[in-house]
């Protein structure tokens, strides 16, 4: 065990499993796509390379996670990983989302301004409110089944308690994501994802004010003081300072797409090893690890695609899926880790082969999620976005040429 610890830390083998379970998804989402109408392909984004950069993204958390269960399975705490190459893989796929999600939605206000249509912040929150809520709630739903199975059913808590905490759990954990009935391994079963939603939900929050900050020349000393204030207190209480920084790259990389000359430097062929430079140089010096996560996300979303794998029809499928894929591989890694024996019990290679064995599993049920659960959340909240305008539209027409009843 501790020479697999120490071939850990040096990370080849790390390397090795994260390429192979990359290359079983990808096998597994191309017989999905050939042999079944599960996944239904959309139509490619503004930003195409993003959309197969969601699934990569997802699944290399699912794999950090799978080899933190192997530390944790030995009696180690469940912590940062021991394996550099491991950690940033992990912490960086989850800064990349972070960015993502500014990129994107910074992205509709500058374009608000450019073309001068209007933003809807009611179209706005109901599209994330229905993208977001209905398979959060099916995953705490399956995640309170697997604290009732693992705890025999028996209740080691108060009622009021209870409640008190499966509802601070329907909120997405704003205020805190406690133990569910004294269960110890509780934030286990989702491999502790869930602490990303209440930032992306906060960046939300703020999306509004960042609007007015952008939209006018003259910014309101008060609305500046406001937003500064609402970002200290997302840094003060999750204490994760990685995660605002994202958030602030990915915005100032939508002003920097938007800039010929930064696409021409991304894309030009004497810059393409830029990123790759400065992942390998951080691997050895860990305090560039942030810059090497930046310049790989700025380079990619410039349109830079190596063999055209953020573009093809399997990486596209697999962003499709990506917000499935991360919200459940966890309970995936649960069931089948817990029932191999749960903890001391630190058997790597067959936790490897549990692992690979998991990754088809993984992409076939969050792709069935998807299917029955996030598309049809998705498309309501694109029908009541869309219904809106055409009653605004409506009240419009009848204020200007009368009531049927005058």
């Amino acid at each position: 065990m501790q020479q697999w610890v120490f071939f850990m830390a040096l990370g080849l083998e790390n390397s090795l499993v994260l390429g192979l379970s990359l290359c079983l998804a990808w096998l597994s989402i191309y017989f999905i796509l050939r042999f079944t109408r599960i996944v239904d392909l959309e139509r490619p984004g503004i930003y195409p390379t993003i959309d197969g950069l969601r699934g990569y993204l997802a699944l290399s958390v699912a794999v950090y996670h799978g080899m933190l269960w192997l530390q944790f399975r030995g009696g180690r705490v469940w912590s940062p990983s021991e394996s550099w190459f491991l950690e940033f893989v992990g912490t960086g796929s989850v800064a990349i989302f972070f960015m993502i999600t500014a990129f994107l939605f910074v992205g509709k206000i500058l374009e608000s301004k450019a073309t001068g249509r209007p933003l809807s912040w009611n179209g706005f929150f109901v599209g994330r409110l229905f993208r977001l809520t209905p398979l959060y709630l099916s995953v705490i739903l399956l995640m309170l089944v697997a604290t009732g199975i693992s705890t025999h059913w028996v209740r080691n808590e108060s009622l009021f308690a209870l409640f008190k905490h499966i509802a601070h759990w329907l909120l997405y954990g704003i205020a805190y994501r406690p133990l569910i009935n004294e269960f110890a391994e509780t934030h286990y079963i989702t491999a502790g994802v869930m602490w990303t939603l209440p930032y992306e939900w906060m960046f939300y929050l703020l999306m509004p004010l960042i609007a007015l900050m952008l939209l006018r020349r003259k910014q309101p000393l008060l609305l500046v003081c406001i937003t500064v204030c609402l970002g200290v207190f997302i840094l003060s209480r999750h204490h994760k300072t990685f995660g605002l920084m994202s958030f602030v790259f990915g915005a100032s990389a939508a002003y920097l797409v938007r800039s010929a000359r930064v696409k021409i430097f991304c894309t030009n062929r004497r810059t393409l090893l830029i990123p790759v430079f400065l992942v390998l140089l951080s691997l050895v010096v860990r305090d560039l690890y942030f810059v090497a996560i930046c310049a790989v996300f700025l380079w990619v979303v410039c349109g830079v695609d190596p063999f055209g794998m953020f573009t093809n029809k399997c990486a596209r499928a697999l962003g499709q899926i990506s917000y499935s894929i991360y919200l459940i591989h966890g309970l995936v890694l649960f069931a089948l880790f817990w029932s191999l024996g749960g903890r001391n019990n630190p058997d790597a290679l067959g936790h490897l082969i549990g692992l690979f064995a998991a990754v088809p599993v993984i992409v076939l049920l969050r792709s069935l999620m998807f299917r029955l659960i996030e598309s049809p959340g998705i498309k309501m909240g694109q029908r009541l976005r869309s219904s809106r305008p055409r009653r605004d539209a409506q009240r419009a027409a009848l204020t200007k040429v009368g009531s049927p009843i005058d």
